[in-house]
């Protein structure tokens, strides 16, 4: 496996514990893995301990995985790393860092070339995001005011 952060493959990735092991007397300079069914909510006192936050995706259709994201970056304010882990597909990369992830787990000898690919597919947005992109509306806004 390989871990791409920012689009580059990380060469010494910290890892990641269960957050029951975590809790329970784990290596607190490892990172915690929330399963689908784990919300930040159990981890949001120890956020400053914590140097990443896997978030494990069981299948590419579960979507809780985008929302626990921007909740650990809205809602609590999390600065560290967030990585996405399991089913992931190409098509999500792109809103993956659009929700706060900053790094993914994935297979595959042409996953960092799908990566960049991924990320530069689209250059305009609708929505206001993490990643501070203006939207549309507000560039059309913009062009107007001149």
């Amino acid at each position: 496996m390989t871990v791409l952060k920012n689009g580059e493959i990380v060469a010494d990735p910290i890892a990641v514990s269960p957050v029951e092991e975590w809790l329970n007397d784990g290596d607190k300079s490892a990172g915690i893995q929330l399963g689908p069914d784990t919300p930040p909510d159990c981890i949001a006192e120890y956020l400053d301990q914590i140097p990443v936050v896997a978030i494990e995706f069981p299948v590419f259709s579960d979507g809780r995985g985008f929302s626990y994201a921007r909740q650990l970056r809205e809602q609590y304010g999390y600065m560290g790393e967030i990585r996405a882990v399991g089913h992931i597909i190409r098509d999500q990369y792109l809103f993956l860092q659009r929700c706060g992830f900053d790094a993914i787990m994935v297979t595959g000898d042409d996953a960092v070339g799908e990566w960049k690919i991924a990320m530069k597919e689209f250059s305009l947005f609708y929505q206001h995001a993490i990643d501070q992109r203006t939207p549309v509306a507000a560039l059309r806004r913009k062009i107007t005011e001149l």
